[in-house]
């Protein structure tokens, strides 16, 4: 029998601050870059949420995009995960809260002091010609976790440390092809991101850095298995990270076989 593929492009874009027009300006710097390789892209978002005029311009410029978010809360609209309609299906989704929102954190470290609620979005995705199904996983995690001391820094590595476990958790229990990644607010190398990986003992990390000024902190990867192959990785200069203000924007490009 014919074995099918489908080549997926993944790219982690942390909004920020910014003109809509550089925003978008942005965006169509990712989608030209997977068409160059004729892979299909995924957009896994952050900080969505402060930017509803960002998607409404750019669904008016590419009508056929969808988005898996909460639109009601800002909160809900923070991670969304945003794919092409007319190459994929959206057959599933899920947005569980990982933080209990109000969750108390304190005042000494950046972002919020309170939990807002930020959600793991989770999509099935399937490809309308190939038949193959792959999961997306996209989350965003607590800030100042590693920087923050006393009662507070205890308290946000508690909710971090939730909510990697709950990305690894959902990770490890697909059957089928397993792509995403998070800001993590934290290196590879870090302990606590470490342990939590072991959730899902076949994941790897793909994605290339620094992404914030001098660290890498936005990390995409794979659960390996013999239907996916990473076949190139590097990072989007953003017109944030040009000024060194805001993330740069890493992209995993990979072939899924239906078998």
């Amino acid at each position: 029998m014919t074995q099918h593929t489908l080549d997926v492009e993944t790219i982690g874009y942390n909004v920020g601050a910014g003109p809509l027009a550089a925003k978008l300006d942005d965006l169509e710097t990712f989608l030209a870059h997977a068409k160059t390789a004729d892979a299909t892209p995924v957009i896994l978002g952050q900080e969505w949420g402060d930017r509803p005029d960002l998607w409404k311009a750019f669904h008016t410029r590419h009508p056929s995009y969808r988005i898996v978010w909460d639109s009601r809360s800002n909160a809900g609209r923070k991670t969304p995960i945003i794919y092409d309609s007319a190459a994929l299906k959206l057959p599933w989704y899920s947005l569980p809260i990982t933080v209990p929102k109000g969750t108390y954190w304190g005042h000494g470290g950046k972002g919020e002091t309170r939990s807002p609620g930020k959600r793991l979005a989770q999509a099935r995705l399937r490809h309308r010609r190939s038949k193959i199904k792959l999961k997306v996983l996209n989350h965003h995690l607590v800030a100042s976790a590693f920087s923050t001391g006393g009662a507070e820094g205890k308290r946000r590595r508690t909710s971090w440390t939730r909510q990697a476990n709950r990305f690894f958790r959902a990770a490890q229990r697909s059957r089928a092809p397993v792509l995403g990644g998070a800001d993590w607010n934290a290196e590879k190398t870090n302990p606590r991101l470490q342990a939590a990986r072991k959730r899902c003992p076949k994941w790897v990390w793909d994605s290339k850095g620094p992404t914030h000024k001098k660290r890498t902190i936005d990390l995409y990867g794979h659960k390996t298995s013999p239907r996916i192959k990473l076949l190139a990785a590097g990072a989007h200069p953003t017109h944030g990270s040009r000024h060194r203000h805001d993330h740069a924007a890493p992209w995993q490009r990979y072939r899924i076989t239906d078998k």
